[in-house]
């Protein structure tokens, strides 16, 4: 007589848990979309620099940056160089359609006093927290305040 393995399984309590768990989240977010909530971003600290900038279309499908205010291009990148300025770029660019048409006010780039910096669209309301991203992608976007 052959014996049978013990089959491992997942304990009850734990499963239900998980299920609870689950059905919670759902629960919350269902009632955040028919109460229409919005969650605000409200960062702490203050701004210590600032600059409105516009991304326009460079040759290859590369972007170049420019001061909103003077013109002065201040950077400009190859399709295949930083390519998350241009994933940026465009996420910004269609959230904004999205939400208001393509207007063409800039965009801000904001340097806290805590070191943070910022990519935020005064138009849809998006924030991009750039520490997220890596230092190297902070360092890009700090060397356009300078």
């Amino acid at each position: 007589m052959k014996r049978r393995q013990p089959v491992e399984t997942v304990p009850r309590k734990a499963l239900i848990a998980a299920g609870l768990l689950v059905g919670f989240s759902l629960a919350a977010v269902t009632a955040a979309r028919l109460t229409g909530y919005k969650w605000d971003w409200k960062p702490a600290g203050t701004v210590v620099a600032t600059r409105a900038i516009e991304f326009v279309a460079g040759d290859n499908g590369g972007v170049k940056v420019k001061d909103a205010r003077t013109g002065e291009i201040l950077g400009s990148y190859t399709f295949t160089e930083n390519a998350f300025m241009r994933t940026v770029m465009l996420g910004l660019r269609k959230e904004r359609a999205i939400v208001a048409g393509n207007r063409g006010e800039p965009f801000n780039i904001e340097q806290w006093n805590d070191g943070r910096v910022t990519v935020s669209d005064p138009v849809s309301g998006r924030h991009f927290e750039l520490a997220a991203f890596g230092h190297h992608q902070v360092e890009a976007f700090a060397d356009l305040l300078n």
